[in-house]
């Protein structure tokens, strides 16, 4: 079995191998970042136009304008209609809205050719109220600005569990550049494909995120990419394509990151030794779930982080793997282990005494034997302990730990057949500890972000020359108008004003 396994994976990796070297055939000509700033360092007022000011920043010089049914064309036909040909619009805002439009059309109730899944099929957004309407384009469902009303900036974008599909367009790029994106949510999108360089290309023009969320979806990558915004606080690919190999490259420089999540991912080796190096402010790391798991890999890397607080191995099988002893060093920082359903053999080794914050420990449903450390019972701080499941483990939990309130504990207790010496579990058993802990390992609570916040200062603004004001017009950031367009010929209408409420982005 193992062996037609490693054939698997093996092959899936040339296949992976295959797909990127043609990917890479055809990866695009043209440089997002250099196309948005010049285009808001260029004079455009001889442009008498919208599209004259859009061929600027267009990324293929105006030839995806040449098919009327392009994402592009829509965008660009829903800015002509929408701004009456207006010249007022602000080039910062007219990159913005093309974007947010590129982005619309490139995924409302589209199919994706390139990727078949059975989960599901394309449809309608579930919330899009303002989109695709006259109304500030700051007020669109799951868009922040940060709130100047002359050059407003968008640095939030959440779109997440919206139903989105097909794939996101490298015209995301241009929020890099016309904007200040520091949070980017598109997790809980099953049906969103973007696919190696050529799919994800776009996400190394956006140098300021700080937390990008892609959970969920369906991006594919062959490991991680390595042009990610080294300003990241916060990193989830978990439960995408995002498979292995994976290796410290991709992280170097992101010693700003705090949150890694690759739960639910497909991994073709073990984690690199030296992470904790690329990574010092690495608080929490989420390797739940791994659908290859981690057989034949040690976890002596977690010792070598330096402030990490919560670590979750829940339903990844490490193969036989040991608690690394080195885990005493985290003595400081650690308040989360949790490794049930893990594989786990050996012992729990008496360093993890030292653990004077830890607040859960959760190793139920594994292999490991010997005695539990009498000295656990000197964690005053826990709240969960739960090693049922172990029917090799014994020793006892009946000191001071008994006296702590508030604190679940769970074992195979003597009373049940098992033994363990408990003069305090709230449950003795697998079947009995099953309605405070789920069976298999997974956890329904995910990790706490901080809040994020507008910019206390400007984006850096690159020198322009304003749009001419055309006489008689005012110069709203967006026209007024009665309705929005639709596109002649089109399946998908540009969509007015829905009934769904306004609502802000979930921080």
């Amino acid at each position: 079995m193992r062996v037609f396994f490693a054939w698997f994976i093996s092959l899936v990796a040339l296949v992976s191998l295959i797909h990127v070297a043609t990917c890479a055939a055809a990866s695009v000509d043209y440089d997002i970042q250099e196309k948005a700033t010049r285009s808001l360092q260029d004079d455009d007022s001889s442009c008498t136009d919208i599209k004259c000011r859009v061929l600027l920043f267009a990324l293929k010089g105006g030839e995806e304008f040449d098919d009327a049914e392009s994402f592009q064309s829509k965008a660009l036909f829903f800015l002509e209609e929408t701004l009456l040909d207006g010249l007022t619009i602000e080039q910062r805002s007219l990159q913005q809205v093309y974007a947010l439009m590129c982005l619309y059309y490139a995924t409302y109730n589209v199919a994706n050719d390139g990727f078949m899944y059975t989960g599901g099929s394309p449809g309608p957004w579930a919330l899009r109220s303002g989109w695709g309407s006259s109304d500030d384009f700051c007020t669109w469902f799951g868009v922040t600005c940060d709130g100047m009303e002359a050059q407003p900036i968008i640095f939030m974008l959440d779109l997440s569990k919206n139903n989105l599909s097909g794939s996101v367009p490298a015209e995301m790029g241009l929020l890099g550049a016309a904007a200040a994106l520091l949070y980017l949510d598109l997790s809980g999108n099953p049906l969103l494909y973007n696919a190696f360089e050529e799919g994800t290309a776009w996400l190394g023009d956006l140098t300021s995120l700080t937390e990008l969320d892609i959970s969920g979806s369906s991006f594919e990558y062959l490991g991680v990419p390595s042009f990610l915004s080294r300003e990241l606080v916060y990193l989830d690919f978990g439960s995408t394509l995002w498979q292995g190999p994976y290796d410290s490259t991709p992280f170097v420089g992101m010693t700003k990151l705090e949150t890694l999540d690759m739960n639910g991912i497909t991994f073709v080796n073990c984690m690199p030794d030296d992470i904790a190096n690329e990574l010092p402010a690495l608080t929490s790391l989420r390797l739940d779930n791994i659908v290859t798991g981690l057989q034949g890999c040690s976890l002596d890397f977690l010792g070598n982080f330096t402030v990490l607080k919560e670590v979750w191995l829940d339903g990844t099988d490490t193969g036989g793997a040991s608690i690394p002893t080195t885990i005493g060093s985290l003595g400081d920082t650690l308040e989360v282990f949790s490794a049930s359903s893990a594989s786990l053999n050996g012992t729990i080794p008496t360093e993890i005494s030292s653990l004077d914050d830890l607040t859960t420990l959760w190793l139920f449903n594994n292999d490991i034997g010997g005695t539990i450390p009498l000295s656990i019972n000197g964690l005053n701080k826990l709240e969960e302990l739960f090693v049922q499941g172990n029917p090799r483990l014994g020793g006892g939990l009946i000191g001071d730990i008994c006296l702590l309130g508030g604190l679940n504990i769970g074992s195979d207790c003597t009373t049940s057949g098992g033994r363990m010496v408990c003069a305090c579990c709230e449950c003795c058993s697998v079947d009995d500890c099953a309605e405070l802990v789920s069976e298999d390992g997974q956890r329904t609570d995910e990790p706490t972000r901080a809040p994020v916040e507008a910019p206390l200062t400007e984006a850096p603004v690159a020198e322009m020359t304003e749009a001419p004001v055309v006489a008689g017009t005012e110069a709203p950031v967006i026209a007024e108008m009665t309705e929005a367009p639709v596109v002649a010929g089109t399946e998908t209408p540009v969509v007015a004003d829905t009934e769904a409420p306004v609502t802000e982005a979930p921080v």
